[in-house]
């Protein structure tokens, strides 16, 4: 299975996992486990996401602060979402 995770502070970065792997929890089993370690040390998790993959985030519940663009060349327009997502306090124990 090739999959690719990175945060930084609380920050998700380069989420990847293979097509062959995708619909199958791999995912959702990576996103928990770094869910996890950022909601150790921060409230809340913050993502770039493009619009296939955002329905993916809110279903984890994440929620879209601000939709954005960018000019990449040649009249072509990536379009993407920072979404971001509160510890669940209840979930932690810590309430």
């Amino acid at each position: 299975m090739m999959t690719s995770m990175l945060w930084v502070y609380n920050k998700l970065n380069k989420r990847y996992v293979s097509p062959d792997y995708q619909n199958q929890g791999f995912g959702n089993f990576i996103m928990q486990d770094l869910e996890d370690r950022i909601f150790s040390d921060y409230d809340r998790a913050i993502l770039h996401s493009f619009l296939p993959a955002s329905m993916l985030y809110e279903k984890r519940g994440y929620k879209t602060m601000k939709h954005c663009q960018r000019s990449v060349e040649k009249d072509a327009v990536l379009v993407y979402e920072i979404m971001e997502k509160e510890v669940d306090l209840h979930r932690m124990g810590c309430v």
